[in-house]
């Protein structure tokens, strides 16, 4: 629930951060078939069965059909996410007390020491990198009260 917060925060300023709100999950065997057919069957709010047909006719996708995904899941655009979600922050900073900024910085991968002086400076860090940040030991998972959250 909260990346939806997130998500709508940023398609405020940033509309195009959602490229699709749904997903494909799509068949590439027979057996595939029989299953997302099932799960289609089974979850009719969730899961629609898509012909092959109609998959490579609207999607341009090759395979023996799949399930169109629409429970909540999105395809995201993550660099005009991001651009939206900093406009989100600076807009609430504004808000929140005189004196306050927002900073967009890039820091190069495993730049452990450029990490540690540049958080030293500030009262509040939002780190967005995906799941790398952790396992690409961008930052170690005990340095910081991190949670991954998929």
């Amino acid at each position: 629930e909260q990346s939806k917060v997130l998500v709508q925060a940023a398609a405020k300023h940033r509309p195009t951060c959602v490229l699709r709100d749904h997903l494909y999950r799509v068949a590439l065997s027979d057996k595939n078939v029989v299953q997302l057919q099932g799960t289609a069957s089974k979850y009719p709010e969730l899961a629609t069965w898509i012909s092959k047909e109609d998959l490579h006719d609207n999607v341009g996708i090759d395979c023996l059909g799949g399930l169109k995904l629409s429970n909540g899941c999105q395809v995201i655009h993550v660099p005009t996410y991001l651009e939206g979600l900093l406009e989100e922050i600076k807009t609430k900073a504004k808000r929140l007390t005189t004196g306050s900024s927002v900073n967009w910085e890039v820091i190069k991968p495993n730049d452990h020491q450029a990490l540690s002086q540049k958080l030293k400076k500030y009262d509040s860090v939002i780190l967005s990198a995906g799941s790398g940040l952790l396992h690409n030991n961008f930052i170690e998972e005990d340095s910081l009260p991190v949670q991954l959250v998929r």
